[in-house]
């Protein structure tokens, strides 16, 4: 390890060893041994608040720019390490890290990959955004590089912690910054995972003064509760109202933008569905380009994999309202959008899961996907509502983009 530290370039590239010095360093952290720290440190990574504030005001504090073990790990970096891994809500880390900001800790302490206290929250699979704001909120560099010219973001994203990458894009998370090998969090956030492309398109839209999509937020269009169940206007199938009394009293607002169905602004679509016993099964591409790069994946339910489905409703005879997520069928390298191949439909619930066939729709087809290519996310997948009127017949409403739904 230390010979490829001692590399001249600030910002390794996988040549100059960047990834054997990443592999490394992972492979000797999981060895961490909390017995060769201070005692000192070893409250902060328990995470007991009492114990972290004996060691003050004796005259002598510990040195909170100091740091610890061969690995140089800052005391902000031991805080986050015991919060990753002890018990959430017996410790007391989050507290701990108040307490030692009041008392000096910096929070651009760098460990020996170049790595702060925010790399390290971002990066094991465990979501402690609380900590990622809070570190923030005291002044820690969103866009801080380590040795490998990584900011935060890209951790967060590869490990799909979609509320960290919210909270570090809240407070300027570049988008732009290269690591070393010159690839930019812009471009790789397609490939992790539908709740980070919603978040980053959220992000995307505010920053160029756009505005929000609809269904931006589940909430009602009226009085914006959303703790309760949500009914749909029936005209739009869009907007969402948690009582009767809402939709009426919002409703002179709602109209000059309500677009029902129409047939000027729907597509129809017939649904082509996998028969039963079909060897096919479907995996979201993240999860296949996790497991490549030996990313930790979770267990999919079965729902998640099932190649069709049909609504129960449908299924004997009325029609369904639904907001669907179409998908393109894109290259797995350079996931460009394939012409001419088949789209997959389904919803959040998986009530419904369909292909669209060119074969089976001809101009229709065409109609969709030029949709998709100018209005979707990099022209591969885009939300809209629709409605299952049968096993034959999916009416899509194109006239109105929703915002990118975190499925």
């Amino acid at each position: 390890m230390r010979s490829i530290l001692d590399h001249p370039s600030r910002y390794l590239k996988v040549k100059d060893g960047g990834q054997r010095l990443r592999t490394l360093y992972r492979q000797e952290t999981l060895n961490f041994d909390t017995s060769r720290i201070s005692s000192f440190a070893l409250s902060c990574v328990v995470g007991v608040l009492q114990e972290v504030k004996k060691y003050f005001g004796k005259g002598q504090d510990p040195d909170l720019h100091g740091t610890e073990t061969s690995f140089e790990f800052g005391y902000a970096t031991l805080v986050v390490y015991g919060a990753q891994r002890v018990q959430e809500g017996v410790a007391q880390h989050y507290e701990i890290m108040e307490y030692l900001i009041s008392q000096g800790l910096p929070l651009g302490s760098q460990d020996i990959v170049g790595s702060t206290a925010l790399h390290h929250l971002v990066n094991v699979p465990v979501e402690r955004s609380d900590l990622v704001r809070l570190l923030l909120t005291k002044g820690a560099n969103a866009n801080h590089r380590n040795r490998y010219g990584e900011v935060p973001l890209f951790a967060a994203f590869q490990l799909k912690l979609f509320k960290s990458a919210d909270i570090l894009l809240e407070f300027g998370a570049d988008l732009d910054v290269a690591e070393a090998d010159g690839i930019t969090p812009r471009q790789s956030f397609i490939r992790c995972g539908p709740e980070i492309t919603a978040v980053v398109s959220k992000w995307l839209r505010r920053r160029s003064g756009e505005e929000e999509g609809s269904r931006a937020e589940k909430a009602c269009g009226a009085c914006g509760r959303n703790d309760v169940s949500l009914m749909n206007c029936m005209k739009c199938q869009v907007m969402r109202y948690c009582s009767a009394q809402c939709q009426r009293q919002h409703w002179p607002v709602h109209k000059t933008k309500c677009q029902p169905f129409a047939p000027a602004n729907t597509v129809l679509l017939k649904p082509y569905f996998e028969p039963k016993g079909a060897d096919y099964h479907m995996r979201p591409l993240d999860d296949l380009l996790r497991q490549a790069t030996g990313l930790p994946t979770e267990p999919l339910r079965e729902r998640e994999t099932r190649p069709a489905r049909i609504p129960r409703a449908t299924a004997e005879g009325d029609s369904k309202p639904l907001i669907i997520k179409i998908q393109a069928s894109v290259d797995p390298q350079t996931l460009e959008p394939l012409s001419g191949h088949d789209f997959l439909v389904y919803t959040k619930k998986r009530d419904l899961v369909c292909r669209i066939r060119r074969e089976d729709n001809g101009i229709q087809y065409d109609k969709i996907a030029k949709v998709v290519k100018e209005k979707g996310v990099q022209g591969t997948k885009i939300y809209l509502a629709a409605e299952l009127e049968s096993r034959e017949l999916l009416s899509v409403k194109t006239s109105e983009v929703l915002e990118v739904q975190p499925f």
